[in-house]
């Protein structure tokens, strides 16, 4: 399977904050995962989440970008929806790349 990255979470929702012994996991980046999309991805998603991916929230488009990575890393659509669904926001928001951190590096490259 490809690099799955879900943090451990207690039944309260919260992360355990107990190390796993594997290395840090890659961060995923929401708009890789939404610019893949294909057709059968954007029904799922609509079905799933009752709206088109376009009509979602922001938080409502990262939970369905999760969705779409645990799919493609082999989870059952009921499981991946239930997944990111209870998940707190916080640890979703936690396992994607901030993309406003990278738009600032490109237009700032740094001192000369």
């Amino acid at each position: 399977m490809s690099d799955l990255f879900v943090p451990e979470v207690e039944p309260t929702g919260e992360p355990t904050g107990e190390p796993t012994g594997e290395p840090a996991a890659k961060l995923l980046n929401a708009s890789d995962i939404l610019n893949s999309m294909t057709g059968f991805d954007e029904i799922v998603v609509a079905q799933r989440f009752g709206k088109d991916v376009q009509a979602l929230s922001n938080t409502m488009t990262l939970r369905a970008a999760l969705f779409l990575h645990l799919r493609r890393a082999g989870a059952k659509d009921t499981e991946a929806f239930k997944e990111c669904m209870h998940l707190p926001i916080g640890a979703v928001s936690d396992m994607f790349q901030d993309e406003s951190e990278g738009a600032k590096a490109a237009e700032d490259p740094g001192e000369d």
